[in-house]
């Protein structure tokens, strides 16, 4: 997640391409394509993080994300 107080430096992809990096691929997953769990942001961000979840949960149902299947049918 964006933190402004957090003093680590990424590489731009720029970057990444003229420094040569030889698994360029490991970098990108291990770094830029890092995700923080809901209960690790909750705990570093508090009700925040909270508010977030529930705006993207929110956010899920309005678009109709998901929907209702019979059960019945998931064993076929």
């Amino acid at each position: 997640m964006d933190n402004p107080h957090c003093g680590k430096i990424y590489f731009l992809p720029t970057q990444l391409i003229q420094q040569g990096f030889v698994d360029r691929t490991k970098y990108i997953f291990e770094h830029v394509m890092t995700q923080m769990t809901a209960k690790a942001g909750i705990k570093l961000f508090g009700q925040a993080a909270i508010s977030a979840l529930m705006q993207e949960f929110s956010q899920l149902e309005d678009l109709g994300v998901y929907e209702a299947v019979d059960s019945k049918l998931l064993m076929k």
